[in-house]
């Protein structure tokens, strides 16, 4: 089981972050099987070795019955990848935006059913990370010619327009507040 990997499998966690996950991993789970390996790490140690989770970062959430809830990544992993998710710059690496929308619903959904003051940090301009700027240098040595800029455009605009939908749906609700990263 994972519980080898831990010092004291039987210690509570509250810090439920998991690497790599996106925002429909935290609410729906996944089949990821480096963010299923790296949960059962976080909370789940007790799991026989490749099973699949047995609840979802939310689920698991939800059971401590939290008071405060701080999370400052949900969406990184959904945008940056466009950008450190291979050799190249690259869209299809990015969670579909219409998924980013849902997984946002639904964490903010179910982040105010449980009562707690709920602090979520909004993205950073993914273009600010510095592997940007070395990527850009390979992609135009590659081809002069790319549009190389547009592309880290896009890469920024899905950030913003996360940014803008997650802002609109903690809006409506009193104990869920936004930290400005992005500014």
């Amino acid at each position: 089981s994972y519980a080898l990997a831990r010092i004291d499998p039987d210690l509570p966690v509250h810090n439920l972050a998991v690497g790599g996950a996106r925002v429909l991993d935290v609410v729906e789970g996944t089949t990821d099987l480096g963010v299923n390996f790296v949960g059962h790490l976080v909370f789940e140690p007790g799991g026989d070795f490749l099973s699949p989770l047995t609840t979802t970062q939310m689920e698991h959430l939800e059971m401590l019955e939290p008071t405060l809830v701080v999370s400052f990544d949900l969406l990184g992993n959904d945008v940056i990848n466009g950008i450190v998710g291979g050799e190249t710059f690259n869209l299809q690496n990015m969670t579909p935006y219409a998924d980013i929308e849902r997984g946002i619903d639904q964490v903010i959904g179910r982040l105010a059913a449980t009562g707690a003051e709920v602090f979520l940090a909004n993205l950073p301009r993914p273009s600010t990370l510095p592997v940007t700027l070395e990527k850009r240098a390979l992609a135009l040595t590659a081809d002069p010619n790319a549009d190389v800029d547009l592309i880290i455009r896009s890469i920024d605009q899905t950030a913003i327009d996360a940014n803008a939908h997650l802002a609109m749906r903690a809006a409506g609700h009193d104990r869920i507040h936004i930290v400005d990263l992005f500014t």
